[in-house]
């Protein structure tokens, strides 16, 4: 449900499968095989590359149809210009299916899902024509103040904050208590509130068991493969709105959590406790993509382009530690990309090629992990008050599409680069 509107699992197909078309392609660098069934091939942490599309697709219906009737409230009307780019890929479609001797529904079914008709294709079409059109048109006419964005995140923080953490799952314990059988279709037994009581006293034992280990140095996915691998998750970049039918939810999301943070939580509707950590290590880990570009001779800017928690990073520190430009730009103030254009003019030329990567050896990569480990203890300044789950920085370098738009961007800008320096010497 978007805006009161309920959407089919059919209109879901259609941004599905167009996020499969538009970064399938991408998948070969992961090593997977984007033939193969998407649900059979991991992705990160227990989740499949299935589940991510399918993420990914929930997203970008809900910022289409959020972004169209806003251009309609807003009293846009399509263009003559807009409704010919419509007309013509429409009629792009026609003209494949006439090379390939099929219908339009055919391509429609086999592109889209058995249920896609060409009455729903049209419209989720035209949405998302209308709705990149009405943005580009606000982001041109419309720049946000650092004041106006601060305050949209006060009042909507569960919008925006992501989080890495681990999740296990401490059922109610009936071990010993007998429940009644009688009147019961499945055979389960049925128990009173007191034996409930007294089975989630023996889970709460249990948890906070776990939760000594973990405080002790313990990972929770060893106590996990002991306890039982069913009954434990990874989390990676999830949203608030992910998982707001667990009490855990909650307790991830308060403003005070800090990385590494672990505790229990109850949940009384579902009987059963949770032993909830906190990722401590995704920064640490994903700055070493950083330094292998930067080792690799590349010409590299490190943009960070979500300032809410800049006082918990040395920004002239990190940018000495890399020894490359590190700029803070703002998604919405006119002047950012004019900021990126002089970063990259002042670039010195890159000195590697691309065979280099494959020059690095296993001790290396260990040298880069050490480096990326000793880089994050020393711009990283971790305090417990005041502290928003998922900061800026570990969002940038580890998020679920900043991780591929961070690569893209290192790769474009090194073209960019090349190209704008062969001008200049024109």
């Amino acid at each position: 449900t978007v805006d009161g509107e309920k959407f089919t699992a059919t209109d879901l197909n259609y941004y599905y499968y167009t996020s499969l078309d538009q970064y399938g392609s991408y998948l070969t660098y992961f090593g997977a095989d984007p033939s193969q069934d998407l649900d059979a091939v991991e992705y990160a942490d227990g989740q499949s590359w299935g589940d991510y599309f399918r993420d990914s697709a929930v997203l970008l219906l809900t910022q289409t149809v959020t972004m169209y009737n806003q251009a309609m409230t807003d009293g846009y009307e399509i263009s003559d210009e807009l409704q010919q780019e419509i007309d013509d890929y429409s009629a792009s479609i026609d003209s494949y299916c006439e090379s390939n001797a099929m219908t339009r529904e055919q391509f429609l079914t086999s592109r889209y899902g058995a249920n896609m008709t060409d009455e729903i294709f049209m419209r989720h079409l035209t949405m998302s024509f209308v709705a990149s059109d009405y943005m580009d048109h606000y982001r041109q006419t419309h720049e946000y103040t650092e004041e106006e964005m601060e305050a949209y995140y006060e009042e909507h923080p569960e919008e925006i904050n992501l989080a890495s953490y681990e999740v296990l799952t401490v059922n109610a314990d009936y071990s010993g208590i007998e429940g009644v059988t009688e009147g019961s279709t499945d055979e389960e037994p049925t128990y009173t509130e007191a034996q409930t009581e007294q089975a989630m006293d023996a889970a709460k034992e249990t948890a906070n068991a776990f939760l000594d280990r973990v405080d002790a140095g313990e990972s929770l996915a060893d106590i996990a493969a002991e306890y039982g691998e069913n009954y434990y998750s990874k989390k990676t970049d999830a949203s608030y709105a992910s998982y707001t039918d667990y009490t855990f939810n909650d307790w991830v999301f308060n403003e005070s959590r800090v990385p590494g943070e672990a505790s229990v939580v109850i949940d009384e509707a579902k009987n059963c406790w949770y032993v909830v950590v906190l990722d401590a290590t995704c920064l640490e880990r994903q700055l070493i993509l950083a330094l292998q570009m930067i080792y690799s001779g590349r010409s590299v800017v490190i943009v960070l382009n979500f300032l809410k928690q800049a006082d918990l990073v040395d920004m002239t520190k990190l940018k000495a530690l890399l020894g490359v430009p590190v700029l803070t730009l703002g998604p919405y103030f006119r002047d950012s990309l004019s900021k990126l254009y002089e970063a990259l003019l002042s670039l010195p030329p890159a000195v590697q090629s691309d065979a280099h990567f494959e020059e690095m050896s296993d001790d290396t990569w260990v040298r880069l992990g050490e480096e990326a480990s000793r880089i994050y203890h020393q711009v990283y300044h971790q305090e417990k008050k005041g502290t928003k789950v998922q900061h800026w920085l570990d969002r940038l370098l580890t998020g679920k599409w900043s991780s591929w738009l961070i690569m893209s961007f290192f790769l474009g800008a090194i073209l960019y680069y090349g190209k704008m320096r062969e001008k200049i010497r024109v």
